[in-house]
């Protein structure tokens, strides 16, 4: 990156323009001077550029704790009433998806997306669970076993929209997935965020990124 930003120092630039240098291929997308948008310019030793990957390995890592079926307040930050809250943590998750994969459409961006969803599921006695291994004590005394589930690997898609649907559809099953209930006496229940297993789960992305310099994946630029 630093040689193909040398071989353009003091280059007429401008916006759209395809460059390429070494086997690197860019477009320009976005100048700035200072704090405003310029058409065009010129690149000095000063320049200093931005590399966003239009085609990245990404994998988002969703936790399904109680929170998600939770309504959100009906006040926003500022202490004022809004029409747009009152509504699922997990739909305000689905907005947030749609606008992004709107952005994604809009630039004709190919990234390969996958989706976890993972989980803390406290349970009442140990032989409520089938795999006796799986169940671990917590430092408060609580039995849980921890839960993923692959909702989608490796999707590039055009139309972006239509893997909300597949989203969707997981988020239903999850809780029958992970055999969640309320029975007395052998109950079956999600945690919540601070108590879930966030750090397991990065782990296990971290442990299918760490070799990404073996059998690499030409196609792809970057992993998030």
């Amino acid at each position: 990156m630093l040689a193909f930003q040398q071989s353009f120092v003091n280059s007429w630039l401008y916006e759209g323009q395809c460059l390429s240098f070494d086997g690197i291929r860019t477009i320009t997308k976005v100048i700035r001077h200072g704090d405003h948008v310029v058409r065009s310019g010129i690149m000095s030793e000063d320049t200093k550029l931005t590399f966003r990957s239009r085609s990245a390995r990404i994998v988002w890592l969703i936790q399904m704790s109680y929170e998600m079926w939770d309504f959100a307040s009906p006040y926003d930050a500022n202490g004022r009433s809004s029409s747009a809250s009152c509504k699922l943590y997990f739909d305000k998750f689905i907005d947030f998806v749609r606008r992004l994969f709107l952005k994604w459409q809009k630039l004709a961006l190919t990234h390969k997306l996958s989706v976890v969803f993972f989980s803390r599921t406290f349970v009442r006695r140990e032989e409520d669970t089938g795999n006796k291994a799986a169940v671990h004590m917590a430092s408060d005394g609580r039995m849980y076993e921890d839960h993923y589930s692959i909702v989608l690997e490796n999707e590039t898609k055009a139309d972006w929209e239509s893997l909300i649907l597949k989203i969707k559809k997981a988020f239903v099953s999850y809780p029958k997935a992970c055999n969640w209930r309320l029975a007395p006496g052998r109950e079956r229940t999600p945690s919540t965020a601070s108590q879930g297993n966030i750090l397991e789960a990065i782990n296990i992305s971290l442990n299918l990124l760490h070799l990404h310099y073996i059998d690499r994946d030409l196609h792809r630029t970057g992993e998030h």
